[in-house]
């Protein structure tokens, strides 16, 4: 539950900061957006990810959101609410990131590149 909540506030801060810097304007969907990101990116390894890397997790789902967002609008894609960005680009990084910092993983594991 607190890998999960961390997961959430902390691309929800990200996201609100970039806005906040890029545009100037406090906008509540993306604050929303942001924190949904954050759930959808802890769904892969919630159970299993160290309280440690939640952050990482989080900060790096806030701005794999704000990247798949730009590029949505960019490519003139009519997603109103940011489903894909949400849900795409959190499921993306919900995939890679369960296999980087399980404990099993690439970072952590017993065989970590790192």
């Amino acid at each position: 539950m607190l890998n999960t909540t961390i997961q959430a506030v902390m691309a929800g801060s990200v996201v609100w900061v970039i806005e906040l810097y890029a545009s100037e304007d406090l906008n509540l969907e993306v604050l929303c957006n942001g924190f949904l990101v954050g759930l959808v990116s802890s769904t892969g390894g919630c159970d299993a990810v160290e309280l440690k890397y939640s952050f990482v997790i989080g900060i790096v789902a806030g701005c794999i959101y704000k990247c798949f967002s730009f590029a949505v609008s960019w490519m003139e894609v009519d997603d109103p609410l940011d489903a894909f960005s949400v849900h795409g680009g959190g499921g993306l990084w919900a995939l890679v990131s369960t296999g980087m910092f399980h404990p099993d993983g690439m970072i952590s594991g017993q065989y970590s590149i790192i």
